[in-house]
Parts: structure tokens; sequence; C-alpha cells
């Protein structure tokens, strides 16, 4: 296993080492563009593979300067101004580049030599037409259903047609879409098991703690492909989390954050650009590991990252980060519960789990007033983001459970679900225990309904292995062990969860 001391050089800006070429895998890809200009595409192809956008932009640009008439060099810049499986998308920079290339769409297309060019030609404009991005997303997708059909053996058809699916999953991670992109794309990587894209959107089609073992051999193969990559050293640690083994997400979040850091460094980039989705993922490893002071040292660096730029990105990761930290750690007396978080433009659910965190931490301590306040502030500030929803005899309906928890969206289920778990907290204090079953069985439902979901929880502590714990206290282990195996089953080897339905059992096993 990897050393944190390594990361840890990092934080007090020891030079790290440059320049090596290590590689981002292979594809191959005949076009009609010079010879000259081809090592440039084909980075900028690979580069696209593993979603490191801005350099695949960047070499698609170069070969654009080399190639001024080189159609899938404008197309390909195009293309990295798309991002599916973020559901974002730069559709102004998109057509800026496209219009480099010829000012109308059938010019474009005129401008592109091979059948297939001018076919991927056609789909980028499917894909930025006007209207709506989420019924783009689905024409897109169905543009390059028809071109695998016209294409059944072109790898990066293929490819993109399988990303293309997993793209419209707009409301979360549908489980049969994303099935059947995995068998898509597993035809390309059954002919070139070094496309990184083969690798990469094979992760993603079974990144759910189900379907996990499924990506196990493309997890460990893609960061050893396309280490140049620092979301290809990140990626396998999506199959590694849904599989809980911490030593391989430690491990590949490192090297992740140091490749990450890297090119940070190396093209003069701001604190903006540092890699905090694997630095966040880092500390969710470490803690589950129980390796406390290692992870501290991480939120302590991004306390000081955020205070030097305050942006939305770093006050997320600061949020996401202290939440995980103060639950995982259960030291609900540690300075830790202090860090203040600028909340403006962090999302709902982030937002939950950390007033979440910090409002148990106050109840374990005694202080049932405070988690008071974090809960009314949790459900009012909740309220003010979405529309005003009315039962028949006129109620105002914000809570869990029924139809008007189905409306909602997926962030407001998760703040919604993280409420109910504080509520139901204050009830036990309150010796209202029925109340707090009561809202804990929603809970409990309402999660199990939503999406698969990859990575540190959304919601920072798992419904089930709450109730569980509760469960344990009250003195039922046999529910309590139901709620642990659930919450097993989609978070496999977590720690917390772990250690509960150890000791359920044992407590089963006793009153026997």
């Amino acid at each position: 296993m990897k050393t944190i001391g390594r990361i840890i050089c990092f934080l007090v800006l020891i030079s790290p080492v440059f320049g090596q070429d290590l590689g981002l895998g292979k594809l191959d890809f005949p076009n009609s563009g010079s010879e000259e200009a081809q090592p440039a595409f084909i980075r900028g192809m690979l580069l696209l593979h593993s979603f490191e956008f801005d350099d695949a932009g960047e070499a698609f640009r170069q070969a654009q300067e080399i190639d001024p008439n080189f159609a899938l060099a404008y197309w390909g810049e195009a293309m990295s101004y798309n991002h599916p499986l973020w559901f974002r998308q730069y559709k102004e920079k998109a057509m800026e580049a496209l219009n480099r290339l010829a000012p109308y769409e059938e010019n474009r297309i005129n401008k592109a030599r091979l059948p297939i060019e001018k076919d991927l030609m056609r789909a980028v404009h499917v894909l930025y037409r006007d209207g709506d991005k989420e019924l783009n997303d689905d024409a897109y997708a169905s543009y390059m259903a028809k071109l695998y059909s016209k294409y059944p053996d072109h790898l990066e058809v293929i490819s993109f047609y399988g990303l293309a699916l997993m793209g419209t999953s707009h409301e979360g991670r549908d489980y049969d879409t994303y099935q059947k992109a995995g068998e898509i794309i597993k035809k390309v990587y059954d002919k070139n098991p070094n496309h990184p894209g083969a690798l990469h959107y094979y992760i993603h089609a079974y990144d759910d703690p189900y379907s996990a073992p499924k990506a196990l051999e493309a997890a460990k193969a893609y960061s050893k492909v396309a280490p140049e990559a620092s979301h290809a050293l990140h990626m396998p640690t999506h199959i590694f989390v849904a599989m809980g083994m911490w030593d391989e997400v430690v491990d590949g979040n490192i090297d992740s954050w140091l490749a990450s850091e890297s090119r940070r460094l190396r093209k003069d980039l701001t604190l903006q650009d540092r890699g905090y989705h694997a630095f966040h993922w880092l500390e969710y490893g470490l803690l589950q590991q129980k390796k406390f002071e290692q992870a501290r040292v991480l939120l302590d660096s991004m306390v000081i990252d955020a205070k030097e730029l305050p942006s939305k990105r770093l006050r997320v990761h600061l949020a996401m980060m202290q939440s995980g930290y103060i639950i995982e750690t259960e030291q609900w007396n540690s300075d830790a519960c202090d860090i203040e978080v600028d909340y403006t433009l962090v999302g709902k659910g982030v937002r939950a789990a950390n007033k979440f965190a910090k409002g148990m931490a106050a109840l374990k301590r005694g202080d049932v007033e405070y988690a008071r306040t974090m809960l009314k502030e949790m459900i009012e500030e909740r309220i003010l983001e979405e529309p005003l929803r009315v039962d028949e005899d006129m109620t105002v309906c914000h809570s869990v459970g029924g139809k008007y928890f189905d409306e909602l969206e997926i962030d407001s289920k998760v703040a919604a679900i993280i409420e109910s778990e504080l509520e139901a907290l204050i009830l036990i204090t309150e010796d209202r225990i029925d109340e707090a079953y009561a809202i804990l069985d929603q809970a409990t439902e309402a999660e199990s309904d939503l999406p698969l979901a990859y990575g540190p929880p959304d919601i920072v502590k798992p419904s089930h292995e709450l109730y569980g714990e509760i469960l344990l206290l009250q003195g039922n282990p046999v529910k309590a062990k139901l709620m642990f195996e659930e919450a097993l089953k989609r978070a496999p080897n977590r720690r917390l969860a772990m250690r509960g339905l150890k000791m359920s059992q044992t407590m089963v096993k006793d009153s026997e």
C-alpha cells in the first residue's frame, strides 16, 4: 500500500517529479486528416475518452493548427465541451469551435471527407442543436444508435454510443440503461483491452455495489493503461469503493491526486484545478481504514485552500469532507465540528449533510437546541428552493413519504431523507421512540427507492445504518441486524455498518 506521506509532501509544497509521458491507452481511428496532425488528434481522442476534457480540447486545437481543414479535429474539440455523465455542456464554446471550421452545418458536413466523418459531424449537430439539453441528449443517443447499426465494427462509434446511452439518465442512474451500455461497450473492450474509452465507460456502466464485480478486471487495468490521465487513476476506485476495497481506494486516489497536482503545477494552474474529487474520496478511504489522523490532515488542508480560494467548488468539497469526517470518526467533541462552511450556492444535499453532521454531533454532546436549529434551517432552506405543493386538503407537504416525495428532484430527496434522520434523532432524545421509528421507516424506504449511488454516500449517515444503531440502543438486535445487512448491500464493507452488524449478530446469539 502506498504511503499517505507522499500526498502530505504535496500539502507542504515539496515539488513533484514532472514530465514523463506515461501513456493514455491505444486506439485506431483511420481518418482523412494529414499525417502530421495525427499524433495531436489521437492524443485528443485518448484524453477525451478519459474525461480529461481541457487537455483534449487543447490537443484537438493543435491538430487544427497543423491541418486547418481537418473536420474531425473541430468535431473533437466540440465533443470536449460535452460532459455527458456530469450532465454539463458548454454549447457556446462548442459552436465557436465548429464555426472555425465553417459557418453553417451543411458546410461543415461537406468539409468532412469520409462517410464516417460526415456522420459524426451530423451527430454533433444533434447534440448541440437548439432546444432542451435533455431532449438533445436523447436525440443524440438515438442518432448514435443508428450509427452503431451502420458501423457495427467501428470501435469509436460503439464507445460513443455506449456513453451517449448513459448520458440519458437525467433522473439519476438508471440501472437498465447502464447495463445495456455496459453490454455494448464490452464489444470494444473485447477487441481492444487497451482502449481507454472501453475501460472507462465499462467501469461507469457497472459502477454500483451489485454490478461492480463485472468491472473489477477493467478497473485494475485502466490505471495501468492510461496512467498519464488523473481521472484514469481515480476512476477504478469507483469499483473499489463499490466493493469495499479500501486499500485500493486509498492507493488509487493518492495516485490520481499526485497526477492532477503535477499537471496543475506544470501548467501553472490555480487551486481551482486541484483534484479535489480524488482528495475527497481519499479522505473517505482513510476513514474506512480508521486512519483518522491522516484524514484530518486532508481536512485541514481543505480548510486552508477554501480560505485562500473560496470558490463554490472548494466550499462544496470542504462541506463534504467535514461531514464525512464528523460522522465516520464519531469524534463528537472534535474541533472539526466547529469548522465554518459558507453555504452560498452549495446544493441542498451537500448542505443538508453538513448540517446533519453538526446536528448529530450536537445531540451526542447533549445540545438538543442546536440540533433543532440545524433541522429548522435545513427544512426552511429546502422549501425556499422548491415549488410549493399542496394536497387536496390544502396542506403544504414537504416531508419524506407519499406522492409529494416522488415529485422531488434527486437532490431534494436526498436532503429530505437527511432531514428525517435528524428529526428522528431529536425525537429519540424526547423519548418519542415510536414516532422516530415511523420516520426512519419512511427514510429507509425512500433511500431504497433512490437510484443506485457510488462513492462516499450523499446521505452522509446512510439511513439503514442509522436505524440499525438506534435499534441496537433500544434493545432490538434482530431488526437492527436486518438494517445493517441492507446498509451493506448498498455500501459493502462500510466500517460502521460492519461494526453494527457484528454487534447485532453477537446480541442475537447471546439472546438465544
